[in-house]
């Protein structure tokens, strides 16, 4: 499977995998299935032996129509880029720069649908993803998005929240975070709850988390540390705060 990498506008890389056309054709199969099972229910009632009027047949057919229509646009856009048939083969819609997508990228893939799948069984979109180089169908080059592979697994983050008893209490274990400053110390704490609360995938995280703790290593003046990089970053802000709590205590007590 082919992979790139790209930077985001917070200048962390992120690589991402694409799927073969293989796994597209068959997350899109997945989703026409299920599509045209509930299309078929939904024409099955509405009588078509005319035992209803037309009016009562149109406001059966209407759900069926919505979800033709409809489906992957409200789907990915609430699921975070994934239709049933793409969480089903563990991929989804992603942004090139790195961020997630927006409503209006997804509008500019769905109407590009039209002309990519609809209008040609799929034959568009299957040439488009063929041959260009970060594998896109017209949807996904209008819209700067493509498809990757996706880790359902998340990254496992220890509560960020500290406890007063745990700044009172405890060794600090890096004493050079005396290099760093308030507004340091304020970013990583800011930079951790924004990875956590991120759309992005396991490895994403884990990229960034990486490139967090090597930057803060490159701060405190301190060679590679072996422990886990969320880890690293929770000892350092608290650290920090102990060091800062007992300075103070210290000051109170030589007023």
């Amino acid at each position: 499977m082919k992979s790139i990498s790209v930077e985001t506008s917070k200048n962390v890389q992120i690589h991402y995998t694409y799927p073969s056309l293989g796994i597209r054709i068959g997350a899109y199969l997945i989703d026409a299935i299920l599509v045209w099972s509930v299309i078929i229910f939904f024409i099955l009632i509405s009588n078509p032996f005319n035992l209803t009027s037309s009016s009562e047949q149109f406001y059966l057919l209407l759900p069926a129509i919505l979800l033709y229509f409809f489906y992957h646009l409200v789907l990915e856009y609430a699921n975070n880029g994934q239709s049933i048939g793409k969480m089903a083969l563990g991929i989804k819609v992603a942004r090139l720069d790195g961020e997630p997508p927006t409503l209006s990228d997804y509008l500019q893939r769905w109407i590009l649908r039209l002309l990519d799948i609809g209008s040609s069984n799929g034959l568009v979109a299957i040439i488009s993803i063929a041959i260009t180089e970060k594998k896109q169908r017209l949807g996904d080059i209008l819209a700067g998005t493509t498809v990757i592979k996706v880790h359902n697994k998340r990254v496992n983050f220890i509560s960020d929240s500290i406890d007063e008893n745990d700044i009172k209490n405890g060794e600090i274990i890096y004493p050079q975070v005396d290099e760093l400053t308030d507004t340091d110390v304020r970013k990583i704490e800011s930079m951790l709850r924004t990875i956590k609360a991120s759309s992005y995938s396991r490895e994403a995280k884990i990229k960034m988390l990486i490139q967090l703790k090597s930057a803060t290593e490159k701060k405190m003046n301190i060679p590679p540390v072996s422990q886990e990089s969320h880890d690293f970053l929770r000892q350092v802000v608290l650290d920090y705060k102990r060091i800062r709590l007992r300075e103070s205590a210290m000051d109170k007590e030589n007023i």
